[in-house]
C-alpha cells in the first residue's frame, strides 16, 4: 500500500518500524510532490495510519490525458431510419401508381414494384422524404411530360441513370431495383 507522509521535509522522511526502514521521499521533481512510501506490512500500516496528523493513503492523482477524455463531449449518433413507409401497400403513391393506367404501353412496370416490394429488405433504409416529394411532383407532371421523361432516362446507360437517382436522392439506388424501377423513382423525386 502506498502511504503518504504528511510532513514534508527536505531530503523526505525516513521510519523505522521492527525491522523495516521506509522512505516517503518525493514522487517528483516539483516543489509540492507528495511523499510517498510502500508499505505492504498490514501491521506497519495500521501504525502510520493511525498517525492521522503524519499519514494517511496515497491517492494517485488521474493523469491530465484521462481527465481531458473524461471532459470529451461523445460522439453524437444519429437515430436510426424510419421505416420506408412507401413500401406499404396502401401508402398513397403506391395505391396512385396502382390504379393509374400505364401509358407506356408495357406491363412490367406493375411486376417492377412487387418484385421491389418482394425483396423490401433493402428498401427499408429509403427515407420519408422521397415519397413525400414523388406524390407532389406526380401530381405536377401531365401524361406527355411523363412518358418523354421516362423515354429520356431510359435510354441513359446503366451508371448514369444511377448517378442520375443519386443527384436526386443523395445516395446510390438499391442494388435489387430494375431500370423501370429506378426511372420511375427518378421521375417521382422531390
Amino acid at each position: 500500500m502506498q502511504i503518504q507522509s504528511l510532513l514534508i521535509r527536505q531530503g523526505g522522511t525516513r521510519v523505522d518500524l521492527d525491522d523495516a526502514r521506509y522512505h516517503f521521499k518525493p514522487i517528483s521533481n516539483e516543489r509540492d510532490a507528495p511523499h510517498v512510501a510502500s508499505v505492504l506490512i498490514p501491521a506497519h500500516q495500521d501504525r502510520l495510519l493511525a498517525i492521522t496528523e503524519g499519514y494517511c493513503i496515497y491517492k494517485s492523482p488521474v493523469p491530465a490525458r484521462s481527465i481531458a477524455q473524461a471532459r470529451a463531449p461523445k460522439p453524437i449518433t444519429p437515430p436510426p431510419a424510419p421505416p420506408l413507409a412507401q413500401d406499404h401497400p396502401d401508402h398513397p403513391a403506391n395505391v396512385a401508381t396502382a390504379a393509374a393506367p400505364a401509358d407506356e404501353g408495357t406491363d412490367d412496370e406493375g411486376a417492377d414494384d412487387q418484385d421491389a416490394d418482394d425483396e423490401g429488405a433493402d428498401d427499408a433504409t429509403a427515407d420519408q422524404g422521397e415519397a413525400d416529394g414523388a406524390d407532389r411532383k406526380a401530381a405536377t407532371l401531365t401524361d406527355a411530360a411523363r412518358a418523354q421523361m421516362v423515354e429520356e432516362l431510359g435510354e441513359l446507360s446503366d451508371e448514369a441513370l444511377a448517378a442520375e437517382y443519386k443527384a436526386h436522392y443523395a445516395r446510390p439506388p438499391m442494388k435489387n431495383w430494375k431500370r423501370d424501377t429506378i426511372i420511375t423513382r427518378i421521375i417521382d423525386a422531390p
